[in-house]
């Protein structure tokens, strides 16, 4: 299955080692809104580019991410939620699952680069 991240998933970041059991396929963007949650990102559902990075993982992935993002699907009050997405890559769409933050954005900052890795690197 494919797995977009956008955080600190990211190649190059403290929780990339989780997969290194997944092939890595590219880059590209969904449709989203990133937002700030402090030693982290979240995204919600929004009209803005949010970038990240294409994963090839298996159903041992799945539940080690599951467990770290605090996904459980039986339970409403998840930190994540899984969502399918169509990824835009270079050479059209995909579709993904991607964690998306399910508790309220009202305090968080707001990421409008849409790019964590850009925003971690110069605070824009």
């Amino acid at each position: 299955m494919l797995l977009f991240v956008y955080g600190t998933l990211l190649r190059g970041l403290e929780r990339n080692t989780l997969l290194a059991d997944s092939v890595f396929k590219g880059t590209g963007t969904i449709r989203a809104i990133l937002y700030d949650c402090g030693s982290y990102p979240g995204i919600r559902e929004g009209a803005g580019l949010v970038c990240g990075e294409l994963y090839e993982i298996n159903r041992e992935t799945l539940q080690l991410l599951d467990q770290v993002e605090g996904y459980r699907e039986e339970n409403s009050t998840s930190l994540f939620v899984r969502q399918d997405v169509e990824v835009t890559i270079a050479e059209g769409t995909v579709s993904a699952i991607c964690y998306f933050f399910n508790h309220s954005t009202d305090a968080l900052a707001l990421i409008s680069s849409g790019d964590y890795l850009l925003y971690r690197q110069t605070g824009q």
